[in-house]
């Protein structure tokens, strides 16, 4: 599964360009099979977009970490 594929198409540029590097970090743990690294990253970007009043984003992020 690609999260940052997903992702990168749902959200727009503002909610990417302040979560983006959490969604690739997540994205480079989960494709070396570290899952527990992936939730921690997906985790910090939803924590960053709540702090920022991103709550449809943070939403959208909460989706993916189920798969983790």
């Amino acid at each position: 599964m690609s999260i940052l594929d997903n992702l990168y198409r749902e959200l727009d540029a503002q909610e990417w360009k302040l979560c983006g590097y959490y969604i690739e970090k997540a994205q480079d743990y989960y494709e070396s099979e570290k899952y527990s690294e992936a939730r921690e990253s997906l985790n910090d970007a939803i924590s960053i977009c709540m702090a920022s009043e991103e709550y449809n984003a943070a939403n959208k992020i909460r989706y993916y970490l189920r798969f983790c």
